[in-house]
């Protein structure tokens, strides 16, 4: 497999589970939101949301992916910095709904300071996700090389089970 395959394939794999993770999180939201403003839930609400919020996921980690390759591509796993990585994930986080609400059209001043509250939250969501990301990499990382369970692993032997050329 060539390098920038695997590497578009870790991005979309990242932005998939950033997907998911957004689409989790504006379902609860927006159940709890329901639930205290009107006492009830209407399901589709909810549902119509968290698929926007889940496409905005993808898109973002996505994003992330391709920022920490560009500007962080030279340093491994265990130089990042945890206070990088958080910015990162909190200006692409914050960026995408200023970058929408400018792409629908709309975008006038008065618009985008009304977005401040919703942009601050897509910032804190994308910074705890990519600390998550990368501390979940580190641990990973050290489970695998302290023989923990997948220690036996043969890369080689995985490749030719994925019908991957060597």
């Amino acid at each position: 497999m060539t390098g920038w395959f695997r590497k578009v394939r870790a991005a979309l794999s990242l932005g998939g589970l950033w997907g998911a993770a957004a689409t989790l999180i504006s379902a609860a939201a927006y159940t709890l939101i329901q639930l205290v403003t009107s006492g009830s839930v209407s399901w589709a609400v909810v549902l119509e949301a968290s698929l926007q919020y889940g496409a905005f996921g993808l898109a973002v980690g996505t994003a992330f992916a391709g920022t920490l390759v560009a500007f962080e591509g030279r340093n491994i796993l265990e130089r990042l910095k945890l206070w990088r990585i958080a910015l990162w994930g909190a200006l692409m986080g914050g960026s995408f709904p200023l970058i929408i609400e400018i792409l629908e059209g709309g975008a006038t001043w008065a618009s985008i300071s009304a977005m401040t509250g919703m942009t601050a939250f897509a910032a804190a969501v994308g910074a705890s996700l990519s600390t998550g990301t990368i501390v979940l990499a580190k641990a990973a990382k050290a489970e695998l090389g302290s023989g923990g369970p997948y220690h036996e692993l043969d890369p080689v032997a995985d490749r030719k089970l994925l019908g991957e050329n060597e």
